[in-house]
């Protein structure tokens, strides 16, 4: 690893911990005890996962490397605190169990900074997939929902409207899961917020993709003025540093979380250096959904990825479709609620890399496995086109560090597994 690592700056740092907070997606919890309950079973997963995320974050923690570029004094303040869905079936036995959600609660003393970490969709849960990013209706009134978070009690809030904020069942399900599944030590999140010394702090809550559209949410309700559900941390003490998160409500619902938390943006800042506006990738199709003018862009995107004369997607019969699909179901919550609406303005758009072209921003195959963008390439080297899904994969996931301009080797050590680490 380079020696001479330079140091995050506050933006990167934050990046550096959502990504962390997905490392228990690639792991499996195999049970010792097959008599064991489906709920048993789960409650083990939980605990089981959550040691090991603790474990892979404390590594991280004592790379000397690594304290170079983030500083030296970030230790674990809550959790890390693991959600394992239940199988719908209650009788079946199932030999491998997966995190569905993940949160921990970072924090620095010399820079009086708490960072609420989420993590994004895994891959290998289902209840991730239908429930939290496909379910998109119903719609529920936000203030309403506010005040069931705040109750404590499982009703279903009312429903939404077209004229007042609605948060779509997706993020109404998971910032659900957030508040009331995940524990550590027997505490919740609000109730460890709440008990801290916020005097002269920030708190930040990030994540991406799925944490991309949980974060921004999470953190209203911890603030809303209507029903704030803790009275510790104050609006202007909390940011939101969401990246490649899809749309969590309806305009109304926009309109009112860019009016608790407008973006903050330096006037000569980098692209990604903007707190409560959702950052993305042009190139990435999850932060696209689920407005239908994002969404209608994404086919002209792939047909444009050309690279010495190569068509990287002559074929995009099977994007339509899909593009299609998402496009029904937007419409069908935007028929009863109004279109779901992004969380950006016109003058803070969150694209991190707004002057970039298919032809210089989709990534190609470069002696074997390696993906390169024709930005990255040597004058006339040889590249084949990336298979669609390794493409779309690469554009939500790897290409985020990049355009951040976060070093390779500190995007190669928090994505290797601390075994492996020097």
């Amino acid at each position: 690893m380079n020696t001479s690592l330079r140091t995050l700056d506050a933006w990167q740092t934050t990046f550096f911990w959502s990504v962390l907070s997905n490392r228990a997606s690639s792991v499996a919890y195999h049970p010792s005890d097959s008599t064991l309950t489906p709920e048993a079973a789960c409650k083990a997963a939980e605990q089981d996962l959550s040691q090991k995320l603790a474990a892979d974050i404390n590594v991280v923690l004592e790379n000397t490397l690594l304290q170079q570029a983030i500083g030296s004094d970030w230790q674990i303040a809550w959790g890390p605190a693991i959600y394992v869905a239940e199988p719908k079936n209650k009788t079946a036995r199932r030999s491998s169990f997966y995190a569905s959600n993940a949160m921990v609660v970072m924090h620095s003393p010399s820079k009086k900074r708490y960072i609420v970490a989420i993590a994004g969709t895994n891959p290998a849960s289902a209840f991730d997939w239908l429930n939290e990013d496909a379910l998109l209706s119903p719609g529920y009134d936000w203030t309403s929902t506010l005040a069931c978070w705040k109750s404590g009690h499982d009703d279903l809030p009312q429903k939404g409207h077209k004229n007042t904020a609605t948060v779509d069942n997706c993020t109404f399900t998971g910032v659900s899961v957030l508040l009331s599944k995940l524990q550590s030590n027997g505490q919740s999140l609000v109730a460890f917020l709440q008990g801290v010394d916020a005097s002269g702090h920030t708190l930040t809550l990030t994540g991406h993709s799925l944490g991309g559209a949980l974060s921004p949410m999470l953190a209203l309700a911890l603030v809303d003025p209507a029903h704030a559900l803790q009275s510790n941390w104050q609006a202007d003490q909390v940011q939101v540093y969401a990246t490649a998160g899809a749309t969590p409500g309806n305009a109304a619902l926009a309109a009112h979380y860019l009016q608790v938390f407008p973006p903050q943006k330096a006037p000569d800042a980098s692209p990604w250096q903007v707190w409560n506006s959702t950052v993305w990738n042009q190139f990435d199709v999850v932060p696209r959904a689920w407005a239908p003018s994002t969404l209608d862009a994404v086919p002209t995107l792939y047909a444009a990825a050309r690279y010495q004369e190569q068509q990287e997607y002559p074929d995009l019969a099977a994007l339509n479709i899909g593009i299609g699909m998402a496009r029904t179901k937007a419409n069908i919550f935007a028929a009863m609620y109004g279109p779901l609406t992004h969380l950006n303005t016109p003058t803070v758009n969150g694209i991190i890399n707004p002057d970039a072209t298919p032809e210089d921003g989709f990534a190609w195959c470069v002696n074997g496995d390696t993906l390169l963008t024709p930005a990255q390439m040597a004058t006339g080297q040889q590249a084949t086109p990336v298979e669609w899904s390794k493409q779309v994969n690469y554009q939500h996931v790897a290409a985020y560090g990049i355009l951040m301009k976060i070093p390779a080797d500190i995007i190669s050590a928090i994505a290797t597994k601390p075994d492996s680490q020097p």
